[in-house]
């Protein structure tokens, strides 16, 4: 009587586990053991399990044989999820002014944050706005890696008001027809007052303006003809 039936095998339950630290796969994955008989005697049972499992659905085969040579096949999954977000690790807090005349800070340079991932990072982002208003600002960076985990960390811009340049008037040139032409320097984007006395006591305002983009403008005096003396300043309103 020759023995041709197979033994009875049944796999381990299939499993879910997550990558180990640090790396896209998984090790030292437990397996389980399977349930098996044999009609005649013993049986010997082998899998072709890796030592490494990567990301993703794996089949492991499980193989039951009996002494007589005869065998039977089970399967097992193991499915390996990335659960570890990346690293991300946000540029150094930054100290700017605003722009002159205004008060915002713009075209801010917030650097480049570090980020890391055990299976790679897909994106980085912020939520910086186009321009920063005075005060203490906080961008949020976040990182995505190829699986969907994401990480944030913080970056804050401190934007101060910006500095008030010396103002001055230049230069005043006589036009020759009883005018004068005044050229005057300040911040830009900063309104200024022109104010003309008669004694230097007493201040007339006569003009007002913006500072172009280099803090300078220039104004004639068409009042001055016949004026035995005249004084400007200009100051802000």
């Amino acid at each position: 009587m020759q023995d041709v039936a197979p033994p009875s095998l049944v796999s381990p339950s299939n499993l879910f586990v997550n990558t180990s630290p640090g790396i896209c796969s998984a090790t030292n994955v437990l397996l389980g053991s399977p349930s098996f008989s044999d009609n005649c005697g013993s049986v010997t049972i082998t899998n072709d399990a890796p030592l490494v499992f990567p990301v993703g659905t794996n089949l492991v085969t499980w193989t039951a044989t009996d002494d007589q040579g005869n065998s039977t096949n089970a399967f097992q999954s193991v499915v390996v999820q990335d659960m570890e977000p990346p690293a991300i690790t946000a540029p150094a807090d930054i100290v700017v002014s605003a722009d002159p005349g205004t008060n915002y800070a713009s075209g801010v340079s917030l650097g480049t944050p570090l980020t890391s991932d055990n299976c790679g990072v897909a994106g980085v982002t912020n939520d910086a706005p186009g321009s920063f208003p005075i005060g203490t600002n906080v961008v949020n960076w976040t990182a995505m890696d190829i699986h969907g985990n994401v990480a944030t960390s913080p970056q804050q811009v401190i934007v101060n008001p910006a500095p008030r340049l010396p103002h001055r008037i230049t230069s005043i040139v006589n036009n020759g027809d009883g005018t004068y032409t005044l050229s005057f320097a300040g911040t830009s984007n900063v309104q200024y007052v022109v104010q003309v006395s008669l004694n230097l006591l007493d201040w007339v305002p006569v003009h007002t303006n913006i500072a172009a983009a280099d803090g300078t403008w220039t104004y004639t005096d068409t009042a001055a003809a016949g004026s035995a003396a005249r004084f400007y300043r200009f100051v802000q309103p």
